[in-house]
């Protein structure tokens, strides 16, 4: 049940509005002044244009704080983008948004799956796209029961499980399938007020019957976060 290191490559471009898809763009509320400062290769200009509304791109914009209890509440992602993807039992829904505090991640899937079944967040935080997980990689798991576990990058594999650091989640079981939501602190990504960073993503619907579903897929399945708060 330890996958390797998944490689699929998208852009996430973290600036005040997360945008997710073949990018993904957070965009955090800055002063004209900041913006400016912005180098250019970073500013929106280079996404596909209009980005908001691009077929490759998804946004995870700016907003308020959800509860992490696993239910998804209605009104309770309003405004996150919603992105979808093969999993077990049919097309998970996931919900990206974040608060400039957090990062957050939200799963609905279509199925109840098993209770070893699993959601999965991978970060690449220095963006090295290693073929091994290297120190800066991690990946956060939490079962449908909701036990929730981080393995660390060694340079060589996954280190052994350990409880969530800088990071929380939860689940709930649905009539229908499983949801999922993760809260990942800025610190965990590594991320400075005022200096960019990219950061590599990928998503997997994890030990599920039918096996490991991953967004993007492979071969390359990790999308990127460039972070320009």
């Amino acid at each position: 049940m330890n996958h390797g290191f998944i490689k699929c490559w998208l852009v996430v471009i973290a600036s005040g509005l997360l945008v997710i898809g073949l990018l993904v763009l957070v965009d955090l509320p800055q002063s004209s002044a900041a913006r400016s400062s912005i180098p250019s290769q970073l500013t929106p200009s280079t996404l596909p244009l209009p980005y908001l509304s691009d077929p490759d791109v998804a946004d995870a914009p700016y907003g308020a704080t959800p509860m992490i209890d696993g239910r998804i509440d209605p009104g309770e992602h309003a405004g996150a983008q919603r992105l979808t993807f093969p999993a077990y039992g049919g097309n998970a829904e996931v919900f990206f948004k974040e608060d400039g505090a957090n990062l957050y991640v939200a799963f609905d899937f279509p199925d109840q799956q098993t209770a070893s079944s699993a959601a999965q967040v991978f970060m690449d935080t220095n963006h090295d796209r290693a073929a091994n997980p290297q120190p800066d990689d991690f990946r956060f798991s939490i079962t449908r029961p909701g036990a929730a576990m981080e393995n660390r990058g060694t340079g060589a594999g996954w280190g052994s499980p350990s409880a969530p650091i800088s990071w929380t989640a939860a689940t709930t079981v649905t009539l229908s399938g499983w949801r999922a939501e993760f809260s990942i602190q800025s610190n965990k990504l590594g991320r400075t007020a005022g200096i960019s960073k990219v950061i590599g993503l990928g998503l997997i619907n994890a030990w599920t019957p039918g096996g490991d579903f991953y967004f993007p897929r492979p071969p390359a399945c990790q999308f990127n976060l460039n972070v320009e708060v």
